[in-house]
């Protein structure tokens, strides 16, 4: 029964943090990673995917308790993404960084294991640089000196 509960969603792991909502451990994880001095800008894309998170689980009626999400509220996430049109470096660059605040709330014990643990990274695939055309590399090249 308790696995059937589980599987529905309803019970969150016996050793997880229950009733910590995701916006409270996200304060706590903005804080630890300015006491760790990361850059101001990886901090903002780490709580951006986080708010971005925490307003998707709501919005579809999920769990935000973090120790009730599980790797299926994640994986709706990144498909959702995908599906609203996001590039693929984006959808990756969500994943880092749900995969930072995961490994967060591990090491603080306020989860006993990342719902994201046996996740593998969206593909990106790899996009060859522009190539000029012959007609347009005149335009780029530098003049020559004289010798």
């Amino acid at each position: 029964m308790r696995a059937a509960l589980r599987a529905a969603h309803i019970v969150p792991d016996a050793g997880s943090a229950v009733g910590l909502p995701v916006g409270a451990a996200k304060a706590s994880f903005a804080r630890s990673l300015r006491a760790a001095n990361k850059a101001p800008r990886t901090i903002q894309t780490y709580l951006d995917a986080v708010d971005h998170f925490e307003r998707f689980l709501a919005e579809r009626g999920m769990p935000r308790d973090v120790g009730a999400i599980r790797r299926e509220h994640v994986e709706s996430f990144l498909v959702a993404l995908q599906d609203a049109g996001r590039r693929p470096a984006s959808v990756a660059n969500r994943y880092r960084s749900l995969q930072q605040f995961f490994r967060w709330l591990v090491e603080e014990d306020e989860v006993r294991d990342s719902p994201m643990a046996r996740m593998r990274p969206p593909a990106v695939p790899v996009q060859p640089p522009a190539v000029l055309q012959p007609e347009q590399a005149g335009e780029h090249r530098p003049e020559r000196a004289s010798t």
